[in-house]
């Protein structure tokens, strides 16, 4: 905030009116020149900056007729406060942005826009018309809403919002030297310091600035006010407050993959007629997956909460029912004997709690209850089963889906499953920025109502994989504006006969919800036509859970019939 007297405006005005009256060139040039020095300084005391490559007479008419017009507005701001929109009775719309261009279209313009104060914005009860000058001919006025700080006197706050009230201390000699400044009902006092050494000013609401005696301040000098404070009764619950925005944590790190513009090839032939083709050629840049992100992870963190993640995979050799599981229950006899076999120091004096602890509810708690030597040993154990399980799941061209069967003998080997049109569930387990898969056979028969076990000693492989066990929860479209979510996560849940896409709006897996009483509920895989409009669902997107904390809706998945 500037001030500029009412001297500096007469000086103005009579140096404009000298210019008009005068008809010889010379003294009319010599009145062109100190009209111009006194609008440079005005800009100078506004505006800032340098101004300094003035030199036509046409450039000094456009620097007062510039003044002249921002001195105007200013006027009429300042008669309403500087608050709120500029409504003049001959517009039909309020104004909230202004370009003013002096005389010279092509020369340096201001702009005018309202923008909210940092902390005074209550007190004022709107915004403030904001001036700032643009050196770029074409610039137009910014959208920005971005808080403004405010830079003034306390003379020039209180003649511009005031009545007010300073808060003094008898034991000064300094009348100008003052500790708050109450005024629209909350006091403006010192808060905290930038690093070089400015003193930040906060505008307090009622009593809550009230408390240490603040620094003092003179009454003249121009202050920042604008600090950013903490309330301490602010009651927001942290952990309730990410349960509710569930739908928009994402793994950080990971990326889709993504098309970008490479070449443009032109080809133009000549003869009797001229030819011209235009291309557009595309590049393909890799993401990063979330599996490939995890394994990354532990090799930088060692973090071993990773092993409580849900993206295991479990396929019984019984049944061919597939289910999600946490990591640390891919660790069944087979691995434990693959462990035994490696030799890993301590672990030989670790496996008989480690057992137990793997298969704990409290495994997480029984981590952090173990010395640091134990520790070491079971970091050492997670690497290796990392290494065993980082090529199950999809191949790298997306057509075979490998499992881990291991045996003491050999326990590197596993089943490469080309699922058929039965076992089209086994797209939504691919590798992608929000999908991460590490995949056993197991010996465990894992039943539902429709797939019971076989009752056989031996059984041939199966193809395996007739359903899928999981857990799901909203996720954030991407590819479109999302729609503001529901109000309560804890209360979501699916909907019959309702279609979602899993993983993101448009990709490969799209199913129908069925849900029928005293039954688990189904999501059947629909057939997915090239031409669909999938933007009709643009908000009925889901994915597995990315956390066993999250809320979720158990289901099954398979194939629609």
């Amino acid at each position: 905030m500037t001030t500029v007297s009412f001297e500096t405006l007469e000086s103005l005005m009579t140096s404009m009116a000298d210019i008009i009256k005068d008809s010889e060139p010379e003294k009319a040039s010599i009145d062109l020149e100190n009209a111009t020095s006194t609008c440079v300084d005005v800009l100078r005391s506004c505006l800032g900056g340098q101004y300094l490559d003035i030199r036509t007479a046409g450039q000094k008419l456009h620097t007062c007729s510039l003044v002249v017009q921002m001195l105007s507005l200013a006027l009429l701001s300042y008669a309403q406060g500087h608050t709120g929109e500029l409504h003049p009775a001959f517009l039909k719309q309020p104004l909230t942005k202004i370009k003013l261009q002096g005389s010279l279209v092509s020369d340096i313009s201001i702009f005018a826009e309202l923008r909210p104060l940092a902390c005074m914005r209550s007190m004022i009860g709107g915004d403030v018309l904001v001036f700032k000058i643009a050196s770029r001919p074409q610039a137009t006025p910014s959208a920005s809403t971005s808080p403004a700080y405010l830079y003034a006197t306390c003379a020039e706050i209180v003649d511009t919002w005031g009545p007010a009230h300073v808060i003094r201390s008898p034991k000064s000699s300094d009348s100008m030297e003052i500790y708050g400044l109450m005024i629209g009902g909350g006091l403006i006092k010192s808060s905290n310091s930038l690093p070089s050494g400015l003193d930040l000013f906060h505008w307090y609401q009622d009593d809550e600035g009230l408390g240490a005696e603040p620094k003092p301040f003179s009454y003249q000098e121009a202050i920042l006010v604008g600090a950013v404070t903490v309330n301490p009764a602010c009651p927001l619950d942290a952990q309730g407050s990410r349960r509710l925005s569930e739908k928009f944590l994402q793994n950080l790190g990971t990326a889709r993959d993504t098309w970008v513009p490479h070449e443009i090839p032109l080809m133009l032939q000549g003869g009797n007629f001229a030819v011209a083709q235009v291309g557009l050629t595309y590049q393909k840049h890799a993401g990063r997956t979330l599996k490939k992100e995890l394994l990354d992870r532990w090799n930088d963190f060692e973090d071993i909460r990773l092993f409580d993640l849900p993206w295991g995979l479990q396929l019984s050799l019984c049944t061919g029912v597939a289910r999600r599981v946490r990591l640390r229950e891919l660790i069944e006899e087979p691995v434990i004997r693959f462990i035994d076999s490696l030799h890993v120091d301590g672990w030989t004096a670790l496996k008989p709690t480690a057992l137990t602890g793997l298969r704990s509810n409290d495994f997480l708690q029984w981590c952090n209850g173990l010395e640091d030597d134990e520790r070491v040993c079971l970091r050492s154990v997670f690497s290796k089963l990392l290494k065993l399980f980082e090529h199950t799941g999809f191949d790298t061209n997306g057509n075979t889906f490998g499992v881990l069967w291991p045996e003491q003998s050999n326990p590197y080997l596993g089943i490469k499953i080309s699922p058929v049109n039965s076992q089209l569930w086994y797209r939504m387990l691919k590798d992608s920025e929000c999908c991460a898969t590490f995949a056993i056979v197991t010996s465990l028969c894992l039943e539902t109502s429709k797939h019971k076990c076989q009752k056989k000693r031996e059984l041939l492989w199966h193809q395996g994989g007739t359903v899928l066990s999981t857990s799901v929860c909203p996720a954030l479209p991407t590819l479109l504006p999302a729609i503001q979510t529901t109000a309560n996560l804890s209360r979501w849940q699916l909907e019959h006969k309702e279609q979602y896409w899993i993983g993101r709006c448009g990709g490969d897996v799209w199913v129908r919800v069925r849900k029928e009483p005293n039954r688990a509920t189904e999501l059947q895989l629909m057939r997915r036509f090239r031409n669909f409009p999938f933007y009709l669902f643009r908000n009925q997107v889901l994915r597995e859970k990315p956390d066993v904390n999250f809320h979720t809706e158990e289901v099954f998945v398979l194939t629609g019939s």
